[in-house]
């Protein structure tokens, strides 16, 4: 019989009945063809007992080791092969990152994307957030804008971190910026969405109000109404003297809007329903047409539902804006 293998359930169960029977360790284990020695430690309450254990392979890593490794990468975006260097492991980078990956605490995952805020923006943000904070069913009537960028390999990526669990996140600070294979522009309200516009080159206020006619008031008549109220951003042709003649002049009503703020804005919500459809199962695209299809297709496949909901977050975006007293909030 090999001398390493288990004892099975059935002969446990031959040593418990034996050993009721009176016999003893030697007595049972010459019956059972095994040692005295595998018979008193079953019996002992030793789980899974072998006759003559091998030692395993020697731990490439010390208790101390992991400890130090999972502490380095605590809330920290370094890499393993760096982690190696810094702490001087003699093992490979594979076996760092299993390290990590058993830890209870650690979990590797992007950066989320805050505004960059000083406290004149926080100021700012926190009066707006309790001049609207009654708003209610009033939200209902707006319109939320935006543009959108797209890449042909996916969608821009934010740096990645190893999260410890039992700290804040860390949250990535960006500026609004331009760039992209593709830019979309594109708005919705409580009721429904707009076509989308597809932007060639940088945009300026000219080719903002050329999308606003031939995009924007034909949804205002469709899903708007008389009472809507238009929201964007600071970009500078939005806000340029020209198209905000062009908003008084078509009676939309534009709502005031706080600096770096597009955590209170539903549509980047949607934006990233959107790009989620568009590159689900990691697809990558050939070419911008093959791309432009897909995004109006995943576009056009969002339940009116998912508007809903998202237009009326707005009640507890402020409530939270409110709590972090102007700062970001977890949108």
């Amino acid at each position: 019989m090999d001398k390493r293998k288990l004892l099975t359930e059935y002969e446990k169960g031959q040593i418990d009945t034996l050993k009721l029977e009176g016999h003893s360790n030697r007595a049972i284990g010459r019956l059972l063809k095994r040692s005295e020695y595998c018979i008193r430690h079953y019996l002992n309450n030793v789980a899974n007992p072998r006759v003559s254990q091998k030692r395993g392979p020697k731990k490439k890593l010390s208790d101390t080791s992991k400890r130090r490794i999972q502490r380095e990468a605590s809330n920290n975006s370094i890499s393993v092969a760096k982690l190696k260097d810094k702490l001087d492991l003699e093992v490979s980078p594979v076996t760092i990152w299993r390290v990590l990956k058993e830890s209870a605490h650690l979990k590797f995952t992007k950066m989320k994307k805050k505004p960059l805020l000083n406290s004149q923006h926080k100021q700012k943000r926190l009066l707006w957030a309790k001049e609207k904070i009654c708003w209610g069913n009033l939200w209902k009537n707006v319109i939320w804008s935006d543009e959108k960028k797209f890449n042909l390999d996916g969608p821009d990526g934010f740096a990645s971190y190893w999260h410890d669990l039992r700290k804040e996140e860390i949250l990535f600070s960006k500026r609004h910026t331009g760039g992209g294979s593709l830019m979309i522009w594109g708005c919705f309200n409580y009721n429904g969405k707009s076509s989308l516009a597809f932007i060639s080159g940088r945009q300026d206020q000219h080719e903002y109000q050329d999308i606003l006619e031939r995009h924007l008031l034909p949804f205002k008549v469709k899903f708007g109404g008389e009472n809507v109220i238009f929201q964007q951003d600071g970009a500078k042709c939005h806000t340029a003297r020209s198209t905000m003649k062009w908003f008084k002049d078509q009676n939309i009503e534009v709502m005031d809007w706080p600096p770096y703020s597009p955590d209170l804005s539903p549509i980047e919500n949607l934006w990233g329903i959107l790009v989620r459809k568009v590159y689900e199962n990691g697809r990558q695209f050939d070419n911008v047409n093959d791309l432009k299809v897909a995004i109006i297709r995943s576009w056009t496949e969002i339940p009116t539902e998912t508007l809903e909901i998202l237009s009326m977050t707005m009640s507890n975006r402020l409530y939270e804006l409110i709590l972090a007293r102007g700062g970001p909030i977890k949108y």
